[in-house]
Parts: structure tokens; C-alpha cells; sequence
């Protein structure tokens, strides 16, 4: 939606996701590094526009294995069937939550796991007692929903990587050229979102820390995610890293690393909001 957005507003820009076809349309790491250029109907002059290369290491929900292949689609069934089962647990929890809360107190309400998380009130091993409880009394529900999941050609954040060899290859060519990106002069790499706990790619970047050309800035959510991004990647770096949000906010407070950070910088703001 974000790049169908771009395109719309300007109009001279090429979005490229690695995908070539017309009908059908096929992954394939040699479809980037192309110069796209545009002349005007009166003129032979030819202007390179800017491009836009999307990267997906971890897979996608659009990908499919056909013919040896890796199709792109949007009408993808099993993402389809994994809404309808997803939509099944919700209802499930809703109409027996009631029951829930009576039998098990220390359950917290979903709807507000988001806000609990964000605040720091609920850790990794507190969801995971609930998830647990959860799951004791919907397994039928969410053991269908893993059996369909499975299928989905995505990198979950486990050291299991793709089992299919189509979408193995096509992961460690992806990892080669980003590993081939950090190695260039004058290079930038934003991380937001991410903890490093891939090991594949915490190595990359932990060899690519020794071009001096390299400008890496990192956006942890708190103090907490910095702590743990800055003991993954070592004592390593120098003046190359640089970890946001660096300041607090006026009255003290600590600045979360969230979306509404990430937009403000890109739209030129300091971090103080001034």
C-alpha cells in the first residue's frame, strides 16, 4: 500500500520486489540491480529514476513454490485459510473469556496484551504462561491454525530456516547481496525492528562493522532492546554505530523507538520533537 502510495504521487519511481511476469510473476535475485531510465516523447534525453528495491530475507506470505519456482501472488489460499482460522480462535477466546477469567485469574484481557507489552507490565515469560493456558483450552483451534502456518514460506525467528530448497537457495542469495550492500562505499543501513537474534545476519553485519564507509543506525524500542542489540553486536564498531533515540524527551522520560519515532525522522524532526 505504502509503494502503490509513492508510485501514485510520483509518478517517476520504480518499486521492484525481484519479481518478473505478466500473468504470472517468478522471484529471482537477478532481477535487481536494473537502471530504469525515462526519456520524454519530444526529447531522446534519458533520466535514471529513482528505485525502489524490496528485500524480503525472511519470505513472504505471497510466495508460493510452482514448478521449481517461487510465484508471486496476492490470491495466496493458504494466507486466506489462515485468516478464516485466526478469525475461528478469536471468536473462540471471546465467547468462552468470561469462563476463562473466572477459572484462571491470572489471565489478562488480549485486548489489552498490546498496550501491557509496549509498557513493559508484562514480560516474555508472563505471555508465555498465558499463551500456555490459552492453548490448553483451545489446542483443536490453534493446532489447525499451526498445521496450515507451517506451509507459509516465511523464516521464523528460531534457527530452523526454510526446509524447502527452492526458498533456502533464494534466502542465502538474499543474504549474500546484503552482505555485498554493507561492503559498498558510503553504505547506510537502518535497523528498526529488528532484535539481531538471526544469527545469520547479526554475522553479517558484525563483518561488515569493519568498512569504514559504513553508517549503521540502529532504533531500539527502549533502553532494555538497546542493551541487548549492543551485547549481540560487541564491542564493535566505533563511531560506525550509532543506537536511537539518544536523548529523552523534555519532561525526562525515556523516547520509545516506535513508528511515530521512525516517521518523525524521516520527515526531518529532531528527536525532542522540536
Amino acid at each position: 500500500m505504502i509503494f502503490d502510495k509513492v508510485s501514485k504521487d510520483n509518478r517517476l519511481t520504480y518499486f521492484n520486489d525481484g519479481s518478473r511476469g505478466f500473468f504470472k510473476k517468478y522471484i529471482s535475485t537477478e532481477n535487481y540491480h536494473l537502471k530504469v531510465s525515462h526519456s520524454g516523447m519530444s526529447d531522446s534525453f534519458q533520466r535514471e529514476i529513482p528505485t525502489i528495491n524490496l528485500f524480503k530475507i525472511h519470505g513472504s506470505v505471497t510466495w508460493s513454490n510452482s514448478n521449481d519456482g517461487i510465484e508471486v501472488s496476492l490470491e495466496n489460499e493458504i494466507f486466506e485459510k489462515l485468516c478464516e482460522l485466526s478469525d475461528e480462535i478469536i471468536n473462540s477466546i471471546d465467547s468462552k473469556w468470561l469462563e476463562l477469567m473466572q477459572n484462571v485469574k491470572i489471565l489478562i484481557d488480549p485486548s489489552k496484551y498490546k498496550e501491557a507489552i509496549l509498557d513493559g507490565q508484562i514480560d516474555e515469560k508472563v505471555l508465555q504462561e498465558e499463551l500456555s493456558i490459552i492453548y490448553g483450552y483451545f489446542s483443536r483451534e490453534i493446532d489447525s491454525f499451526y498445521k496450515y502456518y507451517q506451509k507459509l514460506p516465511v523464516v521464523n525467528p528460531t534457527k530452523q530456516k526454510f526446509k524447502d530448497t527452492v526458498f533456502q537457495q533464494h534466502y542465502y542469495q538474499l543474504l549474500r547481496m546484503l552482505s555485498f550492500e554493507l561492503e559498498k562505499t558510503d553504505s547506510v543501513l537502518i535497523v528498526f525492528g529488528f532484535s539481531f537474534a538471526d544469527e545469520h545476519i547479526l554475522e553479517i553485519v558484525r563483518r561488515s562493522i569493519v568498512n569504514p564507509k559504513l553508517k549503521i543506525y540502529v532504533i531500539a524500542f527502549d533502553n532494555n532492546a538497546k542493551s541487548d542489540i549492543e551485547r549481540r553486536l560487541g564491542n564493535l564498531g566505533g563511531n560506525i554505530i550509532e543506537y536511537l533515540p539518544s536523548k529523552k524527551s523534555p519532561d525526562g522520560s525515556e523516547i520509545k523507538g516506535n513508528f511515530s519515532y521512525l516517521n518523525s525522522l524521516f520527515d526531518g524532526k529532531v528527536e525532542d520533537g522540536k
